[in-house]
């Protein structure tokens, strides 16, 4: 009886590696029809012009679009507001725009500091923000940050909470609009901005107005600003990334006020992108399986889900780097998620990227322009073309 309830296990192991292995599709995509079903009626419908839906993207550095140096090979990826473009992400957001319509930048948090100018008191806040780092308050009257976009519309997304405050957008010298982000929703607010735009060049400024009395420390907490594009409907790409972040960053969860990394978006996709970082300091792969299971867990609240490991550096760590990736696949069955194997497009090999397929920046961590846009090229047809 043993013996057979062996044979059997056996069996049905490897009939299940085969289904996987023919579920193998072009650009390395494993488990898309299943994984992705819920997206594609999503997408359908953002293409047939009836919806306006959401794609989060999360990750480290490498979705952030940092790269340093050419690899051997012309094509800088420089640190500057192009990262918006030039990383997979923009590339990606691109060319979806080219399918179902220009809808904007997505989110532009306020760590990406080369987009903002900041002036007057503004320091670290306690009161939320996204993947699990602060919002940044203005805490002094009349402190402003300003940032320039071309687009049609503005909005800023920020913390409503009690120790919020009042605040100002005025754009291009216009007369100010005035917001209060003092209540007691906790939780974040889009506050957008009431005004036709033409699809030019402008230049927003938000001031901080007015503080609570009363309160040791309030004012108006910035997550970051969104710009909108000339569709109404479409796919909005939301670009959420963090210099040096790991899975903890997404897994984890704010006790007192809400979580705005997953439930503010209600993302119709999410594409994971960490592992790379958790290589770096080698995280435990149970920790690992265990944060990214949370992650999956809350995204899948809202949408489908997409694990993509991102980010190939030589093996010189106890623990490979193609570990944390496979907890991505073993995840993506369990879970019905897909998964992309970046890993095995790159021949599994980081030599192979860097110098055969010339992909590798020069600091040996980031992918230079050519590799943003192969990445680009291959999750663009995984989410498409399913």
């Amino acid at each position: 009886m043993a013996a057979r309830d062996t044979l059997a296990r056996n069996s049905a192991r490897k009939a299940l590696a085969q289904v996987q292995q023919a579920e193998k599709q072009s650009g390395f995509l494993y488990n898309g029809e299943i994984g992705l079903a819920r997206w594609r009626s999503a997408l359908a419908k953002a293409l047939n012009g009836d919806a306006l839906s959401t794609v989060c993207i999360y990750g480290s550095s490498s979705v952030v679009g940092q790269g340093a140096g050419g690899g051997g090979v012309a094509g800088l990826l420089t640190y500057g507001k192009n990262k918006l473009e030039r990383g997979f992400v923009g590339r990606v957001r691109s060319a979806i725009a080219k399918q179902a319509g220009d809808v904007g930048s997505g989110i532009i948090p306020h760590w990406y500091t080369w987009w903002y100018t900041f002036t007057g008191t503004w320091v670290d806040s306690s009161v939320g923000g996204l993947l699990n780092i602060h919002s940044k308050r203005g805490e002094a009257v009349g402190s402003t940050v300003s940032v320039t976009f071309t687009g049609t519309s503005f909005s800023v997304v920020g913390i409503e909470s009690a120790e919020g405050g009042k605040f100002t957008i005025a754009i291009d010298g216009g007369a100010p609009q005035e917001f209060n982000s003092n209540g007691s929703s906790e939780a974040a607010k889009e506050y957008k901005y009431n005004g036709t735009l033409t699809n030019a060049s402008h230049t927003a400024v938000i001031t901080v107005t007015e503080l609570v009395a009363g309160k040791a420390r309030s004012g108006f907490a910035l997550i970051g600003v969104m710009y909108g594009g000339t569709s109404q409907t479409g796919v909005k790409v939301h670009q959420i990334g963090y210099a040096g972040g790991k899975t903890d960053q997404i897994a984890t969860n704010r006790t007192t006020y809400k979580p705005t990394t997953v439930d503010f978006w209600k993302p119709d996709l999410s594409i994971i992108c960490f592992s790379s970082n958790d290589y770096s300091g080698q995280t435990p792969l149970s920790t690992f399986r265990t944060q990214t299971q949370t992650a999956i867990t809350q995204c899948k609240k809202f949408g489908d889900v997409l694990l993509v490991p991102v980010g190939i550096t030589a093996a010189d760590k106890e623990i490979p780097i193609t570990e944390y990736s496979g907890i991505y696949k073993e995840l993506a069955m369990i879970n019905d998620c897909a998964f992309f194997d970046t890993y095995a497009r790159y021949n599994d090999s980081f030599t192979f990227a860097k110098d055969v397929q010339q992909f590798i920046a020069s600091d040996n961590t980031h992918m230079n322009d050519y590799g943003h846009q192969d990445l680009a090229s291959g999750l663009y047809n995984a989410i498409f073309n399913n």
